[in-house]
C-alpha cells in the first residue's frame, strides 16, 4: 500500500499576476514483513494565474482560505500523476495558468474539503509504481518522439551552439506515457502535446531566419519559413503543427467547433470523439511521424 497525506498548507504570498500556495505531503509506503515502512516528505508549491481565476469566474477571493480551497484539487491532481510516474521530488513548482491549459476549473467547491480538513487528507494507491523508464521501454512511440526531439537538438546545437525544441514543462512529455479516457484527460493530454508542438527557440528562429523581433510570426510561423528555406516540402511538417494547435485552442469548449471538426477529420478522427485513448493515440503517432520528417530536414539543413 503507498499513501499519499498531505498536511496543512500555506498561502505564501499573493503575487502580482496571481497567488502562490504551498502544500507539504508526505509519501508513505508500507512494506511488508519486518522492512521498515518508506517515508518521505515533500513540497509543491502551486503558482494560479489571477487571468486563470478571472476566467475560471473567481474575482473576489479571500487570499487564504479561498485560493487554498480552489488550489487544492490541482495538489491532489499532481500528487497522483507524480506517483503513478515513479517522479514524485523533494520540491516541485507547478505553474497553474491558462497558457497550460487550464482555461477551465472542472472542480465542484462544494466537494472539495474545507482547508482546515486538509491535515491528514490521504490518497491511496493499491497498485505498484511503473516508472518513467519502463514506460519508455513499453511505449515505442513516445520513445521515438524523445530520440527525434533529442538528435534535432543535437544537430541544432552543433551548427548553432543552441537547441531548437525547447522544454519548458516536465509534465508535457510526461503526458505521452498515459492514457486517455476522458473529456477531461484529453483536453489536458492535447493541451500539453500543443505546448511541446509551439515550444521552441523562437530567438533562435528568428537569428536563422532573419526575422526581427516586430515580426508577428510565432514559433510555428518561424519554422515554416526555416523549412521553405531548405525545400518545398514544409506542409508536411507545419500541416500536422497547426492542425494539432487548433484543436487544443478549440477543444473542448469548442469556441471554432468547425476548424476543430476540420483538424479531427485531417488526422481521421471523427467528431464527437466516442474514444479518446483511439483520438490520443492517433495524434502523437502523427507527432511522432513529422518529427521523424522535421529530423531528416535538418540533418539536410545541418549538412
Amino acid at each position: 500500500m503507498r499513501i499519499i497525506r498531505f498536511k496543512t498548507p500555506q498561502a505564501t504570498s499573493e503575487i502580482i499576476d496571481g497567488f502562490t500556495i504551498d502544500f507539504s505531503l508526505s509519501y508513505i509506503e508500507n512494506r511488508s514483513g519486518f522492512l521498515k515502512d518508506i517515508i518521505t516528505h515533500h513540497v509543491f508549491r502551486i503558482h494560479i494565474s489571477r487571468i486563470a481565476l478571472i476566467n475560471w469566474g473567481f474575482r473576489d477571493i479571500a487570499f487564504n482560505r479561498d485560493i487554498i480551497r480552489i488550489a487544492f484539487p490541482f495538489a491532489v491532481e499532481f500528487a497522483y500523476e507524480k506517483v503513478n510516474d515513479g517522479t514524485l521530488k523533494d520540491y516541485e513548482e507547478f505553474m497553474v495558468a491558462v497558457s497550460e491549459g487550464y482555461d477551465t476549473y472542472s472542480y465542484d467547491l462544494d466537494k472539495i474539503v474545507k482547508p482546515e480538513e486538509i491535515d491528514g487528507y490521504e490518497i491511496k494507491f493499491e497498485s505498484q509504481v511503473t516508472t518513467i523508464d519502463q514506460k519508455i521501454e513499453t511505449n515505442k512511440v513516445a520513445d521515438s518522439i524523445i530520440t527525434s526531439r533529442d538528435s534535432i537538438n543535437a544537430l541544432i546545437h552543433e551548427k548553432h551552439k543552441n537547441i531548437l525544441l525547447k522544454l519548458t514543462q516536465e509534465r508535457s512529455i510526461l503526458h505521452l506515457f498515459r492514457s486517455v479516457n476522458n473529456e477531461e484527460e484529453f483536453k489536458y493530454a492535447i493541451s500539453t502535446l500543443a505546448n511541446l508542438t509551439t515550444d521552441m527557440n523562437v530567438d533562435l528562429l528568428r537569428e536563422i531566419t532573419g526575422e526581427n523581433k516586430k515580426c508577428e510570426l510565432k514559433s510555428i510561423g518561424l519554422l515554416e519559413k526555416l523549412l521553405e528555406s531548405i525545400d518545398d516540402e514544409s506542409n508536411i511538417i507545419i500541416e500536422p503543427l497547426k492542425n494539432i494547435n487548433r484543436i487544443r485552442q478549440g477543444f473542448p469548449t469548442h469556441t471554432d467547433l468547425a476548424g476543430v471538426i476540420k483538424s479531427l477529420k485531417y488526422f481521421n478522427i471523427n467528431y464527437p470523439v466516442e474514444n479518446y485513448n483511439e483520438a490520443w493515440n492517433i495524434l502523437i503517432e502523427n507527432y511522432k511521424k513529422l518529427l521523424t520528417k522535421l529530423l531528416e530536414k535538418t540533418i539536410k539543413y545541418c549538412a
